[in-house]
């Protein structure tokens, strides 16, 4: 099987061949020909830029081979390399799983090869990195699988180029929606028709973009009848000269008209031909109408003095009508703005993150983020803005937030503040609370693993109970038939049988619940009540004490049958942790809205790597099972409105509590 991925460099390795002497060209042997194609496959495939993997047929499949790419772009030597499986390159177990449970229903379908165009991976000194993945199955002539080619290309360049396309497009595009000045582009020929308006256009003149680009003849048909020819015979100067500057009457939505001054350039290709016509207008109505006043009154006295007076007049009242839009906009948006200086003092901040301070806005001048947050947060923040400053480049990152008591997760994106002489000065930020996306990233996929395992399961059980029922018939009819055997290993065969039966049934059952909806069969109980139940359906050896302080405490609403299968699980789980013995004990807590049951074992712990993974559906570190116990206890409490949690020492044991309320969620909440 491992000849999938080594073939031809083996051949390579084997025989190294001669140069070819000059003169007359010898025809190659059979054997030579085939050295000489390994020799150029195994250049081939190490001059390409990507990394390859070629994998065997096994599940999970290891590596056989890889390429010069592979240990560039993850660190590894390639001897660290082979004859592992994928998951040390992977950024932890879950993702790993995420994308096992993309890859195995698309080779199921055979939707063959599978791309993932953004997916991150590890590399040995522990960065991460995104990555295009696409993945092929090797087969042989029969068409039967032999293995598989896992092709890695590091995009990090490419993410990073778009990110800042992306901000520069977001930048342009708020400056020129933001400006008074309308830009557009248009055709250099026929009726000039526009090609591009900025979303502007709207508020000066009430059409939108489209309607501008979608008629070749919009701007024209629009020209006040007094001014089309003359505007249109001016424009033969643009050809000459390259720009050209007009004014002119154009009609309004309303029907009325606005007087505007259009600058506009010409733009030619590399032979010198037109290409296009780029320009902007703007407005001019108002200044016309202080023009009007001039030649009203004819007073020398108005163009020296009451003209500038106006002018500034008009000037500042514009500029304070523009601050005041700006000041109600920033004021009322969702998101949290700032200004720091050089140092990382603040500056000025928005009154939504002056609220969140529990101060007012003007109060946030000359404090710092060491005033507001704990340290290990105001050093991450501080950290990102001398990175911006010193880079002048703008950075987007999803980093903690305190606010309250409480912490979220905040998307904040901080951008270098410029002098006039454009040297750094400082830095804005803005973020914005993604708590609840978080969240429902998160749920989603849950939702995935849990859809992805509900496939398995459904298949698991396809294949599986058919034979199992078979064998079970076949066990019932060998013992009827040999009920009066005298032979005692008969019966424990058969016995062997049965027990092996009944595990691969429950594993079925398990995998089946797991991925179900859990409906709860609500009826009242006692802490006391349902301990004692648990304990009788486990086995508990001779070797280990048991010491049950349950009481009767608080009656409980709750799914009998769940919670005590919840609670075999635990008492199972603490025996088989003390396998020379020890003492487990079963204690309880009542209160009137919660109660909470704690198992306490004197056994092995828990390893604090393995804390965050034993709630993972599949993971394991038995020999028997397949990891699904507390992942399904898990379920069982949340369905309820509680919650589960462990507190281990590794050598000296581990505690299990569970805490639920006494009267369950609504309907409409139960999950």
């Amino acid at each position: 099987m491992r000849k999938c991925g080594q073939g031809f460099l083996k051949l390579k390795r084997k025989t190294k061949l001669a140069k070819p002497k000059t003169g007359k060209r010898r025809r190659l042997s059979r054997g030579e020909k085939t050295h000489y194609q390994a020799d150029l496959l195994e250049k081939a495939f190490n001059s390409v830029t990507d990394a390859i993997f070629l994998l065997d047929a096994r599940n999970p499949p290891t590596i056989l081979e890889c390429n010069k790419a592979a240990t560039q772009i993850f660190g590894y030597p390639k001897a660290e390399m082979l004859g592992r499986t994928m998951e040390f390159l992977q950024v932890s177990d879950q993702a790993f799983r995420e994308f096992q449970s993309k890859l195995y229903p698309v080779m199921k379908q055979n939707h063959l090869p599978y791309r993932l165009p953004d997916y991150k991976m590890k590399r040995k000194n522990g960065t991460v990195f995104p990555s295009a993945h696409v993945v092929s199955e090797l087969v042989d002539d029969r068409g039967v699988r032999t293995g598989w080619v896992s092709v890695v290309g590091d995009i990090t360049e490419r993410k990073r180029i778009e990110d800042e396309h992306r901000a520069t497009r977001d930048r342009l595009e708020f400056l020129i929606s933001s400006t008074p000045i309308v830009i557009y582009t248009c055709k250099p020929y026929g009726d000039y028709g526009a090609t591009f308006v900025s979303q502007n256009v709207t508020s000066q003149l009430g059409y939108t973009p489209e309607e501008w680009t979608k008629d070749p003849k919009f701007w024209v048909n629009h020209l006040h009848p007094e001014d089309r020819q003359r505007v249109l015979d001016g424009l033969s100067s643009l050809f000459t000269k390259g720009y050209h500057v007009h004014e002119y009457r154009f009609q309004h939505k309303d029907g009325t008209y606005t007087r505007i001054q259009d600058e506009m350039k010409l733009i030619r290709d590399e032979s010198g031909n037109p290409a296009e016509v780029v320009g902007y207008w703007v407005d001019v109505t108002k200044r016309d109408l202080m023009d009007g006043g001039r030649r009203k009154y004819g007073l020398s006295i108005w163009k020296r003095a009451e003209h500038l007076e106006d002018a500034v007049e008009y000037r500042t009242r514009a500029l304070i009508e523009s601050e005041a839009r700006y000041r109600i906009l920033v004021e009322n948006i969702p998101e949290r703005i700032f200004a720091k200086d050089r140092n990382s003092v603040y500056v000025s901040c928005n009154n939504r993150f002056a609220q969140d301070l529990n101060i007012r806005p003007d109060q946030i001048r000359g404090k710092t983020d060491y005033d507001f947050y704990p340290r290990e947060l105001a050093d991450s923040y501080q950290t990102v803005d001398k990175r911006v400053m010193e880079s002048g480049k703008v950075e987007e990152v999803e980093e903690k937030y305190v606010a309250h008591g409480s912490e979220f997760i905040v998307d904040t994106i901080k951008t270098p503040l410029r002098d006039s002489g454009g040297n750094v000065s400082g830095v804005i930020g803005i973020f914005r609370d993604i708590t609840e996306r978080k969240k429902m990233e998160k749920r989603l996929a849950e939702s995935q693993r849990l859809a992805a395992i509900g496939e398995t399961a459904a298949m698991v059980a396809h294949d599986l109970r058919n034979p199992l029922q078979g064998i079970v018939g076949a066990a019932y009819n060998i013992r009827e038939h040999l009920r009066n055997a005298a032979d005692p290993s008969v019966q424990q065969m058969l016995a062997i049988i049965d027990k092996g039966v009944g595990y691969a049934n429950g594993i079925i059952s398990d995998l089946l619940e797991f991925s179900r909806e859990m409906p709860l069969q609500l009826l009242p109980t006692t802490p006391k009540s349902i301990v004692r139940q648990a304990l009788k359906d486990v086995k508990v050896p001779d070797t280990i004490r048991v010491e049950d302080t349950t009481t009767v405490g608080t009656e409980i609403l709750v799914d009998e049958a769940k919670i005590r299968r919840v609670l075999t699980n635990l008492i199972q789980n603490a025996i088989d942790a003390m396998p020379e013995g020890g003492r487990l004990s079963i204690s309880s807590l009542s209160s009137p809205r919660e109660v909470s049951i704690s198992v306490t074992d004197t056994g092995t712990g828990i390893p604090p790597d393995h804390m965050e993974k034993i709630w993972t559906p599949l993971y394991t570190t038995k020999s028997r099972g397949i990891g699904l116990g507390l992942p399904i206890c898990k379920r069982i409490v949340e369905a309820h409105g509680g919650s589960i949690s462990v507190v281990s020492t590794a050598g000296r044991g581990s505690t299990f509590t569970v805490k639920f309320p006494t009267r369950p969620k609504e309907e409409g909440e139960r999950r």
